[in-house]
């Protein structure tokens, strides 16, 4: 093998540690049922977030997501990756799987930081409040 048949090689490999490492870096996390964890991210109402409204998120679209979980709608927790191009969202849960309608009110629109337990139900994914506070 000749010096351009090596250099090959070598752009190949550091391609693939490239995407490897992008990979790694790109997946937001995932747990395992009943794991506490600490979440950043924003709470967003769930209908605008997933598509009734543009934007769905950030303090333009706070009043109209304090009125919706005011009303009823489900509250999520907006978790942005580690580049923030890309999010997951949480539904957020009281104790025992309850609403967390009220407990979230003075958090919508703000950086925050929820405290809670996993709870995986086929393909929706909870997190079961224990503390919110906000973050700069």
């Amino acid at each position: 093998m000749g010096i351009q048949g090596s250099r090959v090689i070598t752009r190949s490999i550091k391609h693939i540690l490239i995407f490897i490492v992008l990979s790694l870096f790109f997946l937001a996390p995932t747990w395992n049922d009943g794991v506490v964890v600490s979440l950043r991210g924003e709470i967003v109402d769930s209908k605008c977030a997933l598509g009734a409204m543009t934007p769905g998120s950030s303090k333009s679209h706070k009043i109209c997501a304090t009125q919706c979980i005011k009303n009823g709608i489900p509250p999520l927790l907006k978790v942005y990756n580690r580049v923030g191009n890309s999010y997951r969202y949480y539904l957020l849960v009281g104790e025992g799987k309850t609403s967390a309608n009220q407990l979230v009110l003075p958090y919508i629109g703000i950086p925050i930081e929820v405290t809670g337990t996993i709870i995986r139900d086929a393909n929706l994914v909870m997190l079961e409040i224990q503390s919110i506070k906000q973050v700069k």
